[in-house]
Parts: C-alpha cells; structure tokens; sequence
C-alpha cells in the first residue's frame, strides 16, 4: 500500500526532526488541514494498526526489526488507552467517528559519551473525518522525555515508550 500524499509529506518533516534534535518535544503541523475542528462531534475513534516507516529515511537507533514491532504494538495499547478514556474505540465507519493513522518514524538511544543527543522517538499523526475522508489533523512529532522521565540506564526501548506515553496523553488533551 502506497502512502497518502499528506503522510508522504508527514514523513519528509518526520526526517526533518528526526536530524534536529530536540530537548522535548516539537511539532510540524500540516497546511492542508481542517482550520478548525469541533472535536466534540466525534464521539468515535477508529485506531488504523500502527505502521512502521520503512526503508532508508527510518532511524530506529539499534533496534532490530522485531523491536520496532513490539514499539508499534506499545504505540497502539498507549494511543488506545488515552483515546478510550474520552472516546469510545470502535471498528467501523460511522458518523460521527475520527479515523487514526499513526506512523513510527524512529527511535533514537540516549546520549552516549556526551554527544548532546537526547533520546526521543518520532513518529506522524494523521486523524480524518472516518465517514468522508477529509483531513482534519496532521503533524509529525518528536517526543523526547527529560531525565526524569527515565530510569537509570534506560536504553532506546524505554525512552522511545516514555515519549509514546507522553504523546498519546498530548493527542488526547487536543482533541478536548
């Protein structure tokens, strides 16, 4: 299955911050998108299964295919979770129904011999009308958690699930 032109362009500023860097987390909204939306009208969400970014514009620092497996999955129950508590999660087109589209980018480890880089994991969002298509949100995002947010000696894999945990919460809170 070939990407939608927005998540192409969603994926290049997914390149684009993932070559950034950052110290929490950045955002790169789409043009095309609905000005306004009145969240409250959809009551529904659908909850497409989570891609992977393929090929040479991924950066998953690392980690091996079957991580990045178990990354989407976690991505999946996190962004269910925080959906749930305001939505109801459904499987079907109806009116009145968000349709989810969510995109691993990449996982970056945490610094190492103080190279300044923090680690962070990227990934698009991409949220239509389910009954008509039309788009009323898109961005790629960096979620990068500070220290704090972090066990000692936490490797890629709990800094890329910290950053989902706190992005999941954020997608949630802007759909209020």
């Amino acid at each position: 299955m070939r990407p939608t032109m927005p998540l192409l362009s969603l994926m290049h500023c997914a390149a684009a911050l993932a070559l950034a860097g950052c110290a929490s987390s950045q955002n790169l909204p789409c043009p095309a998108c609905a000005a306004h939306t009145d969240w409250q009208a959809y009551p529904k969400v659908m909850l497409d299964p989570i891609a992977v970014q393929p090929g040479d514009g991924n950066t998953f620092e690392g980690l091996t295919d079957s991580e990045q497996e178990a990354l989407a999955l976690y991505m999946d129950a996190r962004f269910g979770d925080a959906l749930n508590e305001t939505r109801a999660l459904v499987n079907w087109v109806s009116p009145g129904t968000l349709r989810l589209k969510l995109t691993l980018t990449g996982a970056t480890a945490p610094a190492r011999n103080g190279d300044g880089m923090a680690p962070c994991v990227s990934y698009a969002v991409e949220m239509r009308d389910a009954s008509s298509q039309r788009l009323l949100m898109a961005y790629a995002t960096r979620q990068c958690p500070g220290p704090l947010q972090l066990p000692a000696g936490a490797g890629t894999m709990a800094a890329a699930e910290a950053g989902l945990r706190t992005g999941a919460k954020e997608l949630a809170q802007r759909l209020q």
